[in-house]
């Protein structure tokens, strides 16, 4: 997700870039509106990559739970990730590796889309504060020099 995200920050930034290059100021970091846009858009892109993992993953915990059911053999074969591919597969087709992507997307994408968001204003945030503060102890250095 971060790697999607950091991709499509720096693609956003250099398009500004470009268009505002008369002006010689380079935008540094995303609005908050673009931070979650770019967020959300980024999550349902590394969910929909990672949802066949998951989806054997859970097909695989699910198995170990019903072990003391009675349909011993079939479950035995699902304890594996070969095994879950294939009964997945079997059972529901290849559509069946995304069976439950919309309530995934649906928990997970406006948490991560707020956290890239907040995290880029504390960053920008910390950017200013350090550049205020390192202009401050310059000036300070300077005018202790010439007392």
């Amino acid at each position: 997700m971060y790697t999607a995200f950091d991709q499509f920050k720096q693609r956003l930034l250099n398009r500004r870039l470009k268009r505002e290059s008369a002006k010689e100021s380079a935008p540094e970091a995303l609005s908050a509106f673009s931070a979650f846009l770019l967020g959300a858009v980024s999550k349902c892109i590394a969910t929909s990559l990672t949802y066949p993992a998951i989806r054997c993953k859970v097909m695989i915990q699910a198995a170990d739970e019903d072990e003391d059911g009675i349909e011993q053999a079939p479950l035995k074969n699902e304890k594996t990730v070969l095994g879950a591919i294939y009964a997945i597969w079997k059972r529901e087709g290849p559509l069946g590796f995304y069976k439950g992507l919309q309530a995934q997307i649906l928990k997970t994408v406006l948490s991560s889309a707020l956290l890239l968001m907040i995290k880029e204003k504390i960053t920008k945030t910390t950017w200013v504060l350090m550049i205020a503060l390192r202009k401050f102890l310059f000036i300070s250095r300077t005018r202790l020099k010439n007392a």
